[in-house]
């Protein structure tokens, strides 16, 4: 069935075809040719023959003779397969204007959380594909629907495409923006993904029409409006209903690149201490990565590696950056990124060859790097030549240190790969299926394939709420909602409630909650709900407005949440440095023994944060708030952008509860995980 409706336009063609096949063969076989007397007669009347037969073909599509010539079957063959044509065609057009409007009224009495989905090509077909296939209502909007492969597949899961472009606000409606549950802004093209934003923001902002919540993700591609919107879009858009993040490929695979194969995985530490046992000093090893290529990956990739490669020791992840006029290239990089040589040691390399044949791969320096080597990630935008590459580097490594498969090779290849259709054409790499290819590259020699979109840009990593990085980032907001927030939250009625004590006795509660099952955050709200509805002598059906995880957390701006998630991702490089001091069970007794160690980092790791989201240091004016908050939060000033050796004792320990958390992060990632 579902190859008979992508041939639609196909079978029309060859039933046009068709009609004037029997047409012609129907009159040059009548009567009229027998009645010809003489050649020069037969040259004249098969001329005319044939115009008047081509004029009584096409009539046959206007209906020109209602009843069929029975006499000649091949003529009436054509009539009717020129009124089937005719009445196809007439069909369809119906079809297509009523399918929009009775799609539109299904929408608006069934659909409720839905997902809108604008562009139904690449992110956008594969996202709609997952959704469905897990049971989710999709709406797709498309300027070009008809007869189009991934239209065909998705209304035959369940999903509605509509012939809409999402560039005007009736669009949106129709696809019932209104109580919708996430809308993706998919098109290739950035312009009009912008325009549908606008149009979303003035929906929420001046129709009011939006009830939400809504998610709303954008593929923005360009580095300064994709930051633009990050630092002015929630100016805009403070509704709590209303939610606008910007993401694109290159962001969705350095991220997930980072968090699989993360360079500071193989660090190893040495911990001097003093005659009473207090440590003094941790002592890092050398740790260097090769990233060999530069492209629009690439640089998010070292964005990355400037917020969270930050160890134990404070040594600097040391990067041999590989690719062809690499000197104008690395120069671009420090025009965006101008403090990027105080978090990482770069050392830019020109690649002469392809093979790794030149002078500067069998110089000594070059193999002292080697010695100290633990991954080397691969970007490009030419498949063939990546591949050649990755294999070309590990002959190198395997030349000259035998190394086959020890070191892992990440490669990063381009979404549209034709020579792998070629080799594998069997494999439906538009659903994300598995290729021989990468997995005989990984078994063999640890050369690991991640595909730009159909390997990160995924229902999970744009949709589901319930990511584990995101569900400890709410858990860490939540925290720091219970130290600093609640208070303030309370009406002034309240908070004389909230002493002191109470609010310490929650915090300890809160960070030394034992986790039951795999629903952690549903349980450490209901724990803190319940005991805050205690001290308050409140309902907790009172207290769930103002102080749920999620409300908490849809009031932060995007900036502030992709702070928070950048401290849950750092989590892991805590863990692995304790794992390796050789504690197996993690508490607050084994944290505060490493406050001195983990808190240079994190304030490290926080002014790199910030620095790569433009912030700069200024100071605050005193008892200025209001100023205070504005600086912050439009201009991005902050006075803590300073070395950890002067900050204050009040904001020494201000970082400590973040260590506190380390134990409960521990055992919710677990739960997890599974």
């Amino acid at each position: 069935m579902r190859r008979f409706v992508q041939s639609q336009s196909m079978l029309i063609v060859f039933g046009i075809i068709a009609v004037f096949i029997f047409g012609f063969w129907g009159y040059l076989d009548s009567e009229v040719l027998e009645n010809l007397k003489n050649d020069e007669e037969l040259h004249y009347k098969e001329q005319y023959h044939l115009l008047n037969s081509l004029y009584a073909i096409l009539g046959m599509f206007l209906m020109a003779g209602l009843e069929p010539n029975i006499q000649n079957w091949q003529i009436a063959v054509a009539s009717y397969l020129a009124a089937g044509v005719l009445g196809y065609g007439i069909l369809n057009i119906i079809w297509n204007y009523a399918y929009d409007a009775i799609a539109s009224v299904w929408i608006m009495l069934f659909y409720r959380g839905h997902t809108i989905i604008v562009g139904n090509s690449g992110i956008g077909y594969r996202i709609a594909i997952e959704l469905l296939k897990s049971g989710s209502k999709v709406v797709v909007l498309d300027k070009q629907p008809n007869f189009d492969e991934n239209t065909t597949k998705i209304r035959s899961l369940g999903g509605f495409v509509l012939a809409r472009s999402g560039s005007e606000s009736n669009d949106f409606i129709k696809a019932g923006i209104a109580r919708a549950g996430h809308c993706l802004v998919l098109n290739t093209n950035e312009e009009e993904n912008l325009q549908s934003i606008n149009i979303l923001s003035w929906l929420n902002q001046r129709k009011k029409i939006i009830h939400g919540p809504l998610k709303v993700l954008v593929n923005v591609e360009n580095w300064n409006n994709k930051f633009f919107l990050k630092d002015y879009m929630d100016l805009y858009n403070t509704t709590e209903n209303f939610d606008i993040d910007a993401f694109n490929p290159h962001t969705s695979a350095a991220q997930i690149i980072y968090d699989q194969y993360s360079p500071l995985n193989g660090v190893d530490y040495t911990i001097k201490k003093d005659n009473e046992g207090n440590i003094t000093e941790v002592i890092s090893s050398e740790n260097t990565i090769v990233i060999l290529g530069v492209n629009a990956t690439t640089e998010v990739f070292i964005f990355e590696n400037i917020i969270l490669s930050h160890s134990p020791g404070l040594r600097n992840l040391k990067i041999l950056l590989i690719d062809r006029d690499i000197e104008k290239k690395y120069k671009e990089l420090k025009f965006r990124f101008p403090f990027i040589e105080e978090f990482l040691d770069i050392f830019p390399i020109e690649l002469e060859d392809e093979n790794f044949h030149s002078e500067i791969f069998k110089s000594e320096s070059f193999n002292n790097d080697l010695k100290h080597l633990s991954h080397a990630y691969i970007f490009g935008d030419e498949d063939t030549y990546l591949l050649g590459i990755a294999n070309s580097f590990r002959q190198m490594l395997y030349a000259e240190k035998g190394d086959l498969n020890r070191i892992p090779i990440i490669l990063t290849l381009p979404e549209k790969s034709k020579i792998l259709d070629l080799l594998e054409p069997m494999e439906i790499q538009s659903e994300g299926s598995e290729l021989r290819l990468f997995n005989e590259l990984k078994e063999k020699f640890n050369i690991n394939v991640i595909r730009l979109i159909t390997d990160t840009c995924t229902k999970t990593k744009l949709i589901d709420e319930i990511g584990i990085i995101d569900s400890l980032s709410k858990i860490i907001n939540y925290f720091y909602s219970i130290k600093y927030e609640f208070y303030w939250l309370l009406d002034e009625k309240d908070r004389d409630k909230l002493t002191v004590e109470a609010l310490q006795k929650l915090e300890f509660g809160y960070v030394n909650f034992p986790i039951a099952d795999n629903a952690p955050l549903i349980q450490l709200e209901n724990y803190v709900l319940a005991e805050l509805a205690k001290i308050l002598e409140k309902k907790i059906e009172d207290l769930k407005p103002l102080f749920t995880i999620d409300e908490r957390w849809n009031s932060l701006s995007d900036l502030k949440q992709e702070s928070n998630r950048y401290v849950a991702r750092h989590l892991e490089i805590k863990l692995n440095f304790i794992g390796k001091m050789g504690h197996q069970d993690i508490n607050n007794k084994v944290i505060e023994q490493y406050f001195k160690v983990f808190a240079p980092v994190e304030h490290k790791r926080w002014c790199s944060e910030k620095l790569c989201f433009n912030f700069r240091y200024g100071p605050f004016p005193e008892n200025d708030s209001k100023t205070t908050k504005i600086l912050k939060d439009s201009l991005k000033i902050h006075d803590q952008l300073i070395p950890y050796e002067d900050l204050s004792k009040e904001m020494e320990d201000k970082d400590f509860n973040m260590f506190l958390l380390i134990p409960l992060l521990k055992k919710v990632k677990e739960k997890l995980v599974g």
